[in-house]
């Protein structure tokens, strides 16, 4: 882990760093071994955007994250944030230099952090009821990467969990198809469906979930 110069080290925040690596290197969805080995550099950069919690560069599994905020952060945010980021590097370890569509590298990351927060549960709930449907996920990862919405994000994981259906995502199925059918390919032989007819199952399936009263353990945000 580097430090910026002249900054004297918080051995043990910077422990919490490492320990968190540690217990993310087994990405959901990918080879368990994928990263044995590989290790995994840390920097705190001192010229960030604030929009942003984390800039990795996969390909010399570098990750940057902002020296002024990330000792401000609660341990479960620090965490899911090197999950996240961890998960961008086993994407790159995986495809080589094969692009990824955005949605599906930052929908997978941030699915790989774990399950959806009450908070950001509701944030979508609401955003969905108020549109009538979900944007398409081509224009919601046509935004630029830096000033990114929580909500863009919550969207995109909350897609590869609806793809998850079945453990399509986790047991690895989709991602080992996508490497070797390119991804509308993958789509149908995992699904029997194109992209286009998936996003719209989802979002259904999402107005039918999120309609009525709000569900007790979504009412954390009220």
């Amino acid at each position: 882990m580097v430090f910026p110069d002249g900054v004297r080290p918080d051995s043990e925040r910077a422990l919490q760093v490492l320990n968190a690596i540690a217990g993310a290197i087994r990405v959901p969805g990918l080879p368990s071994a994928l990263l044995d080995g590989l290790p995994i550099m840390v920097s705190l950069a001192t010229r960030t955007n604030p929009d942003v919690d984390a800039v990795t560069y996969a390909d010399q599994r570098l990750i940057a994250l902002p020296f002024q905020r990330w000792n401000k952060w609660p341990s479960a945010k620090l965490e899911r944030v090197i999950r996240h980021e961890v998960a961008h590097v086993a994407l790159a370890a995986h495809f080589g230099t094969d692009r990824m569509p955005r949605w599906l590298s930052e929908g997978f990351a941030e699915w790989a952090t774990g399950p959806i927060s009450c908070e950001d549960e509701t944030l979508l709930r609401l955003d969905l009821l108020s549109r009538g449907r979900a944007p398409m996920l081509r224009v919601v990862s046509d935004s630029p990467t830096l000033g990114w919405t929580r909500l863009q994000y919550v969207y995109l994981a909350a897609f590869v969990g609806f793809l998850d259906a079945g453990n399509a995502v986790s047991n690895g199925r989709l991602l080992s198809a996508v490497r070797s059918e390119g991804l509308q390919g993958a789509m149908v032989k995992v699904y029997g469906a194109g992209l286009d007819t998936l996003e719209v199952r989802w979002w259904r399936s999402g107005l039918k979930q999120y309609r009525g009263e709000l569900p007790a353990h979504l009412r954390c945000a009220l």
